[in-house]
């Protein structure tokens, strides 16, 4: 049985190391098809689920950046899935412009 389409922001806020595909997000909503689920997930959102993780791991990544000067950009990388600091400066600056440094600044 799978959970409400209402709980799969909150379910991948607290799975988001885990959860890096549309296909395992549904895994973990207990969908038998990623489609049905991105199709659940888009008429109740509005937005493609895809488009959510990415924006929930920079809403993420934000965050932890200002929260702590301190804090690695190894570690936080794997909090959001991704292997190393390397790939977190790849994903930052792809989507937002800016690299991880360039948020702390801002």
């Amino acid at each position: 049985m799978s959970l409400p389409i209402e709980k799969a922001v909150e379910v991948v806020k607290q799975n988001l190391s885990e959860v890096c595909t549309v296909q395992e997000w549904a895994d973990v909503m207990g969908f038998k098809s990623s489609r049905q689920f991105s199709k659940n997930f888009r008429d109740h959102y509005g937005v493609r689920p895809s488009k959510k993780i990415t924006q929930i791991k920079i809403e993420r990544v934000k965050m932890l950046i200002n929260e702590s000067e301190e804090v690695k950009h190894f570690i936080i990388a794997n909090e959001i899935g991704l292997p190393d600091e390397q790939a977190l400066y790849k994903f930052m600056k792809y989507h937002t412009g800016q690299s991880p440094s360039g948020i702390r600044q801002v």
